[in-house]
């Protein structure tokens, strides 16, 4: 591209493998991003007012993003408003991330249920899975065999699995 001339010809974005594709690309931000919002939740905890940390440091991730989305800091005029005013904006992102992941994983079973149905049948096999291991026949991506010797060769993703699943085939 550097000689303003573009050699390599654009995929089409129609097939239904580009759509998981995408999918999954803006699914791995979300998680992404979630995580590093519980991240950011669990250290203000530790740092916050004696108070508040009492109040929340036991809480799961999820109760504590939905407890932190509904603190009311007023005034911010100390550190103790200060922390539950970030907290709340914290635990409200990770709520939206919440909302947008599952919105995602709904489509991507829409569509990985359409485009693999035999594979989505197979022990273990969920849209995320399905996602990843799926590709049209005779090809392979990201190391997973486009027709698997077991249900656990394709949830794993590996072609001998290390240990038996729990659907109970080695």
């Amino acid at each position: 591209m550097l000689a303003g001339q573009a050699t390599a010809v654009p995929k089409t974005g129609s097939h239904l493998v580009e759509m998981v594709r995408c999918l999954r690309v803006a699914r791995a931000t979300a998680i992404k991003a979630r995580t590093q919002a519980a991240n950011a939740l669990r250290a203000l905890v530790v740092t916050a007012p004696v108070e508040l940390r009492e109040q929340l440091r036991e809480l799961p991730t999820g109760r504590l993003a939905s407890t932190a989305a509904r603190l009311r800091p007023g005034p911010i005029l100390t550190t103790t408003a200060a922390t539950k005013l970030a907290l709340r904006q914290l635990g409200q992102r990770y709520q939206a991330l919440d909302a947008e992941l599952a919105a995602l994983d709904a489509e991507l079973d829409r569509l990985t249920a359409q485009a693999a149905p035999r594979l989505r049948q197979l022990c273990g096999v969920g849209p995320e899975i399905a996602g990843h291991c799926w590709s049209p026949p005779g090809t392979t991506r990201s190391g997973c065999v486009a027709r698997p010797r077991s249900p656990c060769c394709v949830a794993s993703c590996r072609s001998r699995p290390r240990r038996a699943r729990r659907c109970g085939i080695a």
